[in-house]
């Protein structure tokens, strides 16, 4: 081959390489961008870390876990929860909740329940140790606010806090914001509405008719008596 053909093949060569890893470097951030955008990767059923490249905010958060039914929850009850923004103007683009048994303290505490699937911007999750047992955003919309619904497992009786991640941007995140807890207790039978107790005042006021009836009849015996006489 002439030396002028071969130069031109070599430098061919390398203009398609230098294209091609070119084309590589402008791509790979747009597909992790657009991952991201619909919603946390796996990995992150572990630390609940977006893996966005950079570090969570340690300030406080401007959103929080509204607990939709209150703190007290009657056994194998769903648990509706509420995620917004403390301030209007302030939304957020993506998010991350698992519940988690408020007792268990290892460093690999699995999530509990199962959340419900529905239409508002939520994306159910399979993490390691259950099924449905996690939920994440399924576009990056602004939102300030996003509804769930969670149902505890079966007869569980102890007390639940949700771990949620917010994402207000691609580098701005807070991690684990936890909720308070949620007391799951069994039906008793007061709270069935049965007939109470009666009131002291009640018995007292029998005692004293009672007493009435026996005065009244000890009066007329001394009465019959005397007329016998």
């Amino acid at each position: 081959m002439p030396s002028n053909g071969k130069a031109a093949f070599v430098w061919a060569s390398a203009s398609a390489v230098s294209i091609s890893v070119l084309s590589l470097l402008i791509l790979a951030p747009v597909q992790q961008t657009q991952g991201y955008s619909n919603g946390a990767p796996t990995v992150s059923c572990g630390d609940m870390i977006p893996q966005h490249g950079v570090d969570a905010q340690f300030g406080p958060s401007p959103f929080l876990i509204h607990l939709m039914d209150g703190e007290i929850v009657l056994m194998d009850n769903s648990v509706h929860l509420e995620l917004r923004s403390s301030d209007p103007q302030i939304a957020f683009e993506g998010y991350f909740i698992m519940a988690f048994d408020k007792n268990d303290h290892s460093a690999n505490a699995r999530p509990i329940g199962r959340f419900k699937q529905s239409a508002n911007d939520v994306k159910v999750m399979d993490c390691p140790g259950g099924m449905q047992n996690a939920v994440t955003h399924s576009t990056n919309v602004k939102k300030s606010s996003v509804t769930l619904e969670w149902f505890p497992p079966e007869n569980y009786s102890g007390q639940v806090v949700f771990r949620t991640t917010f994402v207000k941007g691609k580098s701005t995140f807070w991690v684990k914001q936890e909720s308070k807890s949620v007391s799951f207790v069994m039906e008793t039978t007061s709270s069935k509405g049965s007939p109470k107790a009666p009131m002291t005042g009640q018995k007292g006021s029998g005692s004293s008719s009672s007493s009435t009836v026996w005065a009244g009849l000890i009066a007329a015996s001394l009465l019959a008596f005397l007329l016998v006489r």
